[in-house]
């Protein structure tokens, strides 16, 4: 599968379009995959003109393919008739433009916003996004999904400010969200609160991709070097306090090494005219534009998590997560997920159920146990219940024989949840329970204060099991 990466500033003028233009050509070069980018500045397109060439001018664009979802396609309900979204989605390749890049690569695509007709605007104007994705929910989701599908990299360019077409750009379709700022206050608390929403959007969601957020500090001036070194120091700051609320991260994460590695200069030659600076024989040095790129390309595509000193250092792989849940007790397990959903952007942990499909004990089958039973994954959280009791044949021996092939172990890797009142009959008396004994889930008034206390909870058991674990490895190393 690609990744769908979106480029987003809050105000025009910060170089976003260029930023991505550039990000395309340096990715198209790398890969021999099929990157493709897409206009979603529908009001003031600009992407196709670092590009000019024949077959541009007069071509449609995305904006004429949503236009002809609009009309053709009838009601769908979330997650009904995929088949008929899909088939309508192969139709997107007619908008597909290849792009002559300086060494002619025949790998990079684009999408226009539209053709600039003289009745455009007006119909840019009178399209009616909401009642869009009121009749036609799982639209942009599909769509993500099935551009991901066909494409190994596409970047979307994304409307400025905060609005409905910027929503579906930077809350929907991406699993990466490049934040495009210049050294502004104004450009900077634009980014930041459009960060929040969109990871608030996406917890909420049935999107179990995580979001990963990259600022984008462009146009800086760096021959004005204290307002430089100001600068930075604040941005840092305000983006080191922005991961920790978005992303559950302790106080003692850094983006110093990040941002001391990712800026794009401020160059008089890209102020006039669009030009991908990349292409051009430009070698004055590491702080050259085109090297700017190339570092910021590094970081969005090589280089994973870009804070340090973080409590999961050295974790190689997600910690495999997986629900033992009654389906009764379905909506309290999703509760939970979106609870841990800043753990699942950090990369902490995975759901280890195949192909992310929570499934409960009532429909186990035979790989499912064995998986269990065989010490396969790192964490199984049960949510007690009466429901659960009542299957309980289905799971407790996968589950004592998990604790028997993790000698011992398993008290730490079983996470028991009690939903309401039971009786145990001894089963489980060793294991602690969140929130506690003696007061299960659906006698807490504050559903949201117990929500946070249970992801703190498990948020510091998996702390300390990887302590633990980095502890043993550097013991028999």
């Amino acid at each position: 599968m690609g990744e769908i990466i979106t480029f987003y500033s809050y105000k025009g003028g910060t170089g976003r379009s260029m930023a991505l233009a550039n990000t395309a050509c340096l990715v198209s070069k790398q890969t021999s995959g099929r990157v493709l980018m897409i206009d979603w500045d529908l009001e003031a397109p600009g992407l196709e003109h670092y590009f000019s060439q024949d077959g541009i001018k007069g071509r449609e664009g995305i904006f004429e393919f949503i236009e002809s979802a609009h009309r053709s396609l009838p009601e769908i309900p979330y997650e009904e008739d995929n088949d008929q979204l899909d088939s309508f989605f192969s139709n997107i390749h007619r908008f597909v433009i290849p792009v002559k890049t300086k060494d002619q690569s025949s790998n990079l695509f684009l999408i226009k916003a539209g053709n600039r007709d003289q009745d455009y605007a007006k119909r840019i104007g009178e399209f009616n996004w909401t009642t869009f994705y009121y009749k036609i929910p799982s639209f942009f989701p599909r769509l993500a999904k099935y551009l991901a599908e066909q494409f190994d990299y596409v970047f979307i360019d994304s409307r400025t400010g905060h609005t409905d077409i910027g929503g579906i750009c930077t809350m929907i379709l991406p699993e990466k969200l490049v934040l495009v700022f210049t050294p502004n206050e104004q450009s900077l608390s634009g980014v930041v609160e459009l960060a929040a929403k969109a990871t608030d959007y996406r917890l909420k969601s049935d999107d179990m991709r995580p979001l990963v957020i990259y600022p984008l500090p462009s146009k800086v001036d760096i021959t004005q070097e204290d307002l430089l070194k100001e600068w930075k120091r604040r941005y840092t700051k305000v983006f080191e306090k922005t991961f920790q609320e978005v992303y559950g991260l302790p106080r003692t994460i850094s983006l110093e090494k990040y941002f001391d590695t990712v800026q794009i200069r401020y160059e008089p030659k890209y102020a006039y005219g669009e030009g991908i600076a990349v292409w051009d024989d430009i070698s004055s040095g590491p702080d050259d534009i085109s090297n700017n790129y190339r570092q910021f390309v590094r970081q969005l595509t090589e280089a994973g998590k870009i804070w340090t000193n973080e409590p999961f250092a050295g974790l190689i792989s997600p910690y495999q997560v997986f629900f033992v849940f009654a389906e009764k007790d379905r909506s309290v397990m999703r509760d939970f997920v979106n609870h841990i959903q800043p753990l699942a952007r950090q990369k902490a942990v995975a759901f280890a159920q195949s192909d992310q499909k929570l499934i409960s004990v009532e429909k186990w089958d035979e790989p499912i146990k064995r998986k269990i039973a065989g010490g396969d994954i790192d964490f199984a959280v049960v949510f007690i219940s009466s429901a659960l009791y009542e299957s309980q044949s289905n799971w407790q021996h996968e589950l004592e024989e998990m604790r028997r092939r993790t000698n011992g172990s398993g008290t730490e890797k079983i996470i028991l949840i009690l939903v309401e009142p039971v009786s145990f009959n001894g089963i489980f008396t060793d294991i602690p329970i969140m929130p506690n004994r003696k007061k299960p889930l659906n006698e807490w008034s504050d559903r949201d204060e117990v929500w946070l206390k249970i992801a703190s909870d498990f948020r510091s058991k998996l702390i300390n099991y990887h302590a633990k674990r980095l502890s043993e490895k550097q013991g028999t190393t």
